[in-house]
């Protein structure tokens, strides 16, 4: 059994500062440091070194070559990832004060060519036991779950969309917002696409 996981990936440049940005304002930072990152290479690292088998689909720019290499040294397949030389590789800004808290801005780049077409070479590459993993940063989740189904590459209950945070209804009283909580350990949202609720 192995695990295909279709994946986003990113570059996160991260900056010390001692307050976020304001507007119209320039800051220098104190430190600044790069890192492979993603929700979906995340996943594929934190699995292979569970010591499952993975095979990483998804698309990275000329200057993914950083991402490329943290896989394949923690033993992740990347013969399914491809690369668009004249995109950017999806990447993050993310600024981290002294006390802790950070603020990040997102450009997805080359997440965002991960469409069901480009994936089904990946899906078709799948035995009837194998898991098929996916992410909320990519363009089409809700395509992609549907095109695992139809082409019966994998059971249903094979298909793992794991949910970060689980937005509540329940709101507090006097307020109009609504809260947000973490998941409990383990928690999948459903595989259909026409349900993508948290679970209960």
């Amino acid at each position: 059994m192995a695990v295909l996981n279709i994946g986003s990936l990113n570059l996160d440049y991260v900056y010390r500062v001692d307050h976020f940005v304001r507007p119209g304002e320039t800051l220098a930072a104190s430190h600044r440091a790069v890192h492979a990152g993603g929700k979906g290479l995340n996943q594929s690292v934190a699995l292979a070194r569970a010591g499952a088998t993975v095979l990483h689909a998804g698309c990275v720019g000329a200057d993914g070559g950083m991402l490329l290499e943290v896989l394949k040294g923690e033993g992740v397949d990347v013969s399914m990832l491809a690369v668009h030389e004249s995109e950017a590789s999806g990447h993050t800004f993310i600024q981290v004060t002294d006390d802790g808290e950070n603020g990040i801005l997102y450009y997805p780049g080359t997440n965002g060519r991960v469409t069901v077409e480009s994936m089904l070479l990946a899906l078709d590459a799948c035995e009837k036991d194998d898991i098929v993993m996916l992410q909320n940063e990519l363009p089409d989740t809700a395509g992609l779950i549907e095109a695992a189904l139809e082409r019966a590459v994998c059971a249903p209950s094979s298909i793992r969309l794991p949910s970060t945070l689980r937005f509540s209804r329940r709101r507090s009283k006097g307020s109009t917002r609504s809260s947000s909580t973490r998941p409990r350990r383990g928690a999948f949202w459903p595989t259909r696409p026409k349900a993508l609720r948290p679970p209960a």
